[in-house]
């Protein structure tokens, strides 16, 4: 348990004032606020009404919206270093505490407890925390640091490329992020023998992946990206180490909505595939994550919010979801030349007319990060450079373009079309993906090139 005292000239932080909180090792922290004016909440709550709206309860001065604001940050800090289905604070505030439980749909915030006057809801909760084991307290139990000899077979196995090599060798061994390994499902294997190939002249060889035997396994270290943010998706990626075949390969973590007209990315990439949609990514394994039981790891926050002001709707619950990918490429920020980035554009819009003519499925979200450079071999033995179109989790089924699955607009929001920016509640269409790579050469040539 960790306890963390605000400085005088502010109304809350997560810094002690003797030493510098870790974001990989806090199981529960405890924070102090100093100032008697900082903190985040009203002091009493209305309990005959648990949905009332956040605006009744959140203070919104200066002092509060800062104290809510680093609280925050810590917790979002914690959730992109550690592997965490929820996570539990205890903030203090002149003899009052409130016990916040925060995961990937938002916080669950306790009335106050007034333990200067009496102190056994409190001791009560630490020992009920105290007893709880670790998927209790909110680590994935599907997680567990990985050993010296995986960590080394992870440093010494061979990179496809110089890009892989480098992120590579740049996730072990830094501080603040500990190396661990994932545990996944052998139903979530995906049989590479089912897909169609990635490229008509791509050597069979590049297609092939050796039998697995045993579970699979993934070693990861510093996330290659991670979402700021502390509610939503939450989506890490790894340059991972897979055990079983003794490779890297690509591995992203995140909390998919769960939606039933929205297709989990996995299962996008693998229908895509069957289809024989090309440039797109081999799917390795995919799948939702299950702490043991016969349910995946769900958001509960959701539960307790009032219904959407906009829709009237209940929030949609976040469901822990996992996909390993094949191939390794290279942002398309490191084209080496103006033909490279046309031509990596020009692969990605071929996947993506593909897969609405062959698997009637819409993207929703061409942007600068959702396009790699990746090299192939062919079978006369050239080296070709092509672009592929990743990140998938937000695309649709034609057939539900129509409705609206979940409040808010689908997409990157400098890259998105203007139809779509002026009405929000407009139909996603094919015109608007095509408007949005227009969007994203004009901003790459006008980031990388000279202009007037």
């Amino acid at each position: 348990m960790e306890v963390k005292t605000s400085s005088a000239d502010s109304p809350f932080s997560f810094r002690s004032k003797t030493t510098k909180a870790s974001k990989a090792s806090p199981s529960q922290p405890i924070d102090q606020a100093a100032q008697s004016g900082g903190g985040p909440s009203n002091p009493l709550l209305k309990t005959d009404n648990l949905k009332a709206s956040p605006a009744e309860f959140l203070r919104l001065h200066t002092a509060a919206r800062q104290t809510l604001g680093q609280m925050t940050e810590y917790v979002s800090k914690v959730l992109r270093r550690q592997h965490r289905t929820h996570f539990f604070v205890v903030f203090v505030l002149r003899g009052r505490a409130r016990i916040v439980r925060w995961d990937r749909a938002g916080a669950i915030i306790s009335t106050p407890i007034n333990f200067a006057q009496d102190s056994r809801l409190l001791h009560e909760f630490i020992w009920r925390y105290a007893c709880m084991n670790e998927a209790q307290r909110g680590y994935d139990p599907t997680v567990v640091l990985a050993t010296e000899e995986e960590i080394a077979a992870m440093r010494d196995c061979a990179a496809p490329n110089d890009w892989a090599d480098r992120y590579r060798n740049g996730a072990i061994g830094q501080p603040g992020w500990p190396i661990y390994k994932i545990t996944m499902r052998n139903e979530d294997l995906i049989d590479e023998r089912l897909l169609q190939p990635i490229a008509d002249d791509i050597d069979p060889s590049e297609c092939q992946s050796e039998p697995y035997e045993g579970t699979p396994t993934f070693v990861v270290g510093k996330a290659y990206f991670a979402s700021d943010s502390m509610a939503g998706r939450g989506t890490r990626c790894f340059i991972a180490y897979e055990v079983a075949r003794n490779r890297l390969v690509f591995l992203k973590d995140y909390w998919r909505p769960r939606v039933d007209m929205i297709l989990a990315e996995g299962a996008t990439l693998k229908k895509l595939r069957t289809s024989g949609v090309q440039y797109v990514p081999t799917p390795v394994a995919s799948g939702d994550v299950y702490s043991g039981g016969m349910t995946p790891q769900t958001s509960e926050t959701q539960s307790l919010l009032s219904k959407d002001e906009r829709t009237g709707r209940d929030h949609v619950a976040l469901i822990h979801n996992r996909l390993v990918v094949k191939e390794i490429g290279r942002p398309l920020a490191d084209h080496e030349d103006a033909l490279q980035l046309v031509g990596a554009l020009f692969y990605a819009l071929l996947a993506h007319s593909q897969a609405w003519l062959l698997a009637q499925i819409l993207h929703r979200d061409i942007s600068e990060l959702n396009i790699i450079i990746w090299c192939y071999t062919t079978i006369n033995g050239q080296t070709l450079t092509i672009g592929l179109l990743i990140d998938w989790d937000l695309a649709k089924l034609a057939k539900y373009l129509d409705a609206i699955s979940r409040p808010g607009r689908s997409g990157t929001w400098p890259f998105m079309s203007a139809r779509l920016l002026r009405y929000p509640n407009k139909k996603h269409e094919v015109a608007d993906d095509i408007e949005s790579a227009i969007h994203l050469l004009q901003w790459m040539c006008f980031r990388f090139y000279e202009h007037n």
